[in-house]
């Protein structure tokens, strides 16, 4: 049995090849191309609109080594430690931590979400709010690029607002 190719293509025109199997790990991929085993296509093309090449990179070695590797241990809550490392396989500690240092953290929490990849949209909130635990609040706003688009009158609203947070 050969095994059936997708095409997936971000939105700014990268291309990328993934097996099927790998792809409906996407629940979105999943509903694009339904079930259908009989269909005698060997490659499909996907168009992803709302991903980057960049972040789609990232989610096509996810999805390739989760279906042809080893899963990832399911992360569940509440989190007893902060430690990626106590929570999944060390090559998905090693993924995100370079999602992280690539500084595509974010655009991968995006793109997990849209295309329906909750093993994924796991890992990366997990790692988004290890990346935030013991950050103070100029921190964190800095980190997802708010800090210069809120007036003082927002800043003080939102202070009011959670003021009992605190």
């Amino acid at each position: 049995m050969e095994t059936n190719l997708l095409i997936l293509v971000s939105s700014d025109g990268q291309e990328f090849t993934v097996s099927e199997q790998a792809g409906k790990l996407s629940g979105m991929i999943r509903n694009e191309i339904g079930d259908d085993d009989d269909d005698e296509e060997e490659e499909r093309r996907v168009d992803i609109i709302k991903v980057k090449g960049s972040a789609l990179s990232y989610v096509v070695k996810f999805c390739t080594h989760y279906s042809d590797v080893e899963k990832m241990t399911e992360i569940h809550a509440p989190i007893q430690s902060v430690k990626v490392e106590e929570h999944v396989q060390q090559w998905y500690v090693n993924f995100v931590s370079g999602v992280h240092q690539d500084h595509h953290l974010f655009e991968l929490v995006k793109a997990a979400n849209y295309m329906d990849i909750q093993p994924l949209l796991q890992l990366a909130c997990f790692k988004v709010a290890v990346t935030m635990k013991g950050l103070k609040r100029e921190q964190i706003l800095d980190m997802f690029h708010l800090g210069s688009e809120l007036t003082e009158d927002e800043k003080r609203n939102i202070a009011d607002e959670n003021r009992l947070v605190r």
